[in-house]
């Protein structure tokens, strides 16, 4: 993907592997300590809870070649922390979530952000044009174009898939980089998770995600939700793009695919699938609440969003309730028992878990 390439590392030493099947053995791999990627400053650590982030879509590339991943509204993404949340629209804004809702925080975001996410120790993380800004005065300069595509971000590093060449795994501290070949391309943007130790990688088109286990690629088992031929074919990236999510769930793997306007979700466990389920909307946001899994759809047709909570039923996912509203829903986030998510046209739906179904608090206004 163009918007998303590798900038000025040499894909030509890392020549790409072809055809459907994962070759026995692991993909090519490469360090590199400068050039690729640069820390520019220095760093301390921090301690916080956990939460999660959504933005919502990729970066879009400018040919017509692929499909177009750029959102609009006052807010595009939304990331959550303890008891922080980070909001991306023309600004990115930081804020403090207090019971009565969202407060502006005292501290102010260095600049724009095409996405947002937190660290595991809490440290807000923002992804701009080639460049990573991380609280604590670290900027962290990549060469894989804008930073908008699903990455990981642990105390020490973060973890990038760079369509359609490499993951990227850069250090905070030093800001060396290690780059891991992919098992095949991935024409269009990928989604990534850590599951029971192991890297998982996926391009939305492909039938299999790949798991990296002692430095080689394994395939998970074939999704069966669409076929490689329809996710690619051009037709069906109207009204929406293919979109893919792989999210831990319990002690399984949640892969979610999304092409037209229909979601489908395939649960591995150890070793095969489990079950899958279907649901109305593109996915645009997935995340873990305890045992639920939060699933974000969208039909921009009928400007409807959908809110579906899933849980495991002996072996089966199913869906435990649904709620919906009127707009464009591009992600969400959860941190305790408080769901963020993304109303591109109004600002941030607050809602908050129960034992039922959430209860909404209230919208939290952004302005263009």
């Amino acid at each position: 993907m163009a918007a998303l390439g590798c900038g000025s590392y040499d894909t030509e030493a890392h020549p790409q592997r072809e055809g459907g099947r994962f070759p026995d053995g692991g993909a090519e791999s490469g360090r590199s300590s400068s050039g690729s990627a640069t820390r520019s400053t220095e760093q301390s650590s921090g301690s916080s809870s956990g939460g999660s982030s959504s933005t919502g879509g990729w970066s879009t590339s400018d040919s017509p070649e692929y499909p177009d991943y750029h959102e609009s509204g006052v807010i595009t993404g939304v990331a959550a922390h303890g008891d922080r949340v980070i909001t991306i629209g023309p600004p990115a804004a930081l804020w403090d979530a207090t019971a009565g809702g969202l407060i502006a925080s005292a501290e102010a975001l260095p600049g724009g952000g095409l996405s947002a996410a937190f660290t595991a120790d809490g440290r807000w993380v923002l992804g701009q044009h080639g460049q990573l800004r991380i609280e604590r005065d670290v900027t962290i300069l990549l060469d894989v174009g804008p930073l908008t595509t699903d990455a990981i971000y642990t105390r020490d590093e973060a973890l990038i898939p760079v369509p359609s060449s490499h993951v990227v795994i850069v250090g905070f501290e030093s800001g060396d980089s290690m780059w891991h070949a992919l098992p095949r391309p991935a024409l269009l943007p990928m989604a990534i998770a850590r599951w029971s130790g192991s890297l998982v990688v996926a391009g939305a088109e492909w039938a299999r995600a790949a798991l990296r286990a002692d430095d080689t690629w394994q395939e998970l088992p074939v999704h069966n939700l669409f076929s490689e031929s329809e996710v690619l074919d051009p037709v069906a990236w109207v009204p929406e793009p293919p979109r893919r999510h792989l999210v831990p769930w319990q002690n399984a793997l949640a892969e979610v695919v999304s092409v037209r306007t229909q979601t489908r979700l395939v649960v591995h466990g150890s070793p095969v699938v489990a079950a899958s389920l279907d649901m109305t909307g593109s996915c645009t946001g997935v995340t873990v609440a305890g045992e639920l899994l939060l699933l974000l759809t969208v039909d921009k047709t009928s400007l409807m969003t959908w809110l579906t909570g899933v849980r495991i039923s002996g072996d089966t996912p199913t869906q435990a309730w649904q709620q919906s509203f009127s707009g464009r829903g591009l992600g969400l986030a959860t941190t305790g028992d408080r769901v963020y998510v993304v109303d591109a046209e109004r600002g941030v739906r607050i809602l908050q878990l129960t034992q039922e179904a959430p209860v909404f608090l209230g919208t939290h206004p952004i302005s263009p």
